[in-house]
């Protein structure tokens, strides 16, 4: 019997998918702002803080009304002349939050198997999936001002 082809050819070691380059740029930019505008300095704390503001965005985005021409319109118009770090983070194709999310909350209707909620029950659901992804987020920044 022959060994599997994983034991006979060099076997090539494969790594985690690396963050895209913007989002470093962002959070960059983004720790020199908390930075000057708080007396954090600790990464624990700047990621924490990017990430809650970071969050923020992401509620207001999610909160615009896509239907809302003007609105969208004026909404990047503003990120085209004064970007914000915090903005790209929240709403970068490349980074994708808004993947995370909607991943999120397509766990929570599949575990509730498609149940409908009322809208205090959104509400709470919302609450809690931008809670878990301010965590992970706080982490990975945290992780990545400390590289």
């Amino acid at each position: 019997m022959t060994p599997p082809r994983a034991l006979r050819s060099p076997v090539m070691a494969m790594a985690r998918p690396a963050r895209p380059a913007a989002e470093l740029v962002a959070l960059r930019e983004a720790a020199v702002i908390v930075e000057m505008e708080t007396d954090k300095s600790k990464a624990h704390a700047l990621g924490t803080e990017i990430a809650r503001r970071v969050v923020e965005e992401l509620r207001r985005d999610l909160a615009s009304d896509p239907d809302d021409r003007l609105s969208a319109a004026l909404t990047e118009l503003e990120r085209n002349v004064a970007p914000s770090p915090f903005v790209t983070l929240a709403t970068c194709p490349e980074i994708d939050v808004h993947g995370d999310y909607m991943k999120m909350r397509r766990e929570r209707l599949e575990a509730r198997s498609g149940q409908y909620l009322s809208p205090e029950g959104q509400c709470v659901e919302l609450a809690a999936i931008l809670d878990r992804i301010e965590r992970r987020l706080s982490q990975r920044y945290i992780r990545q001002l400390r590289a």
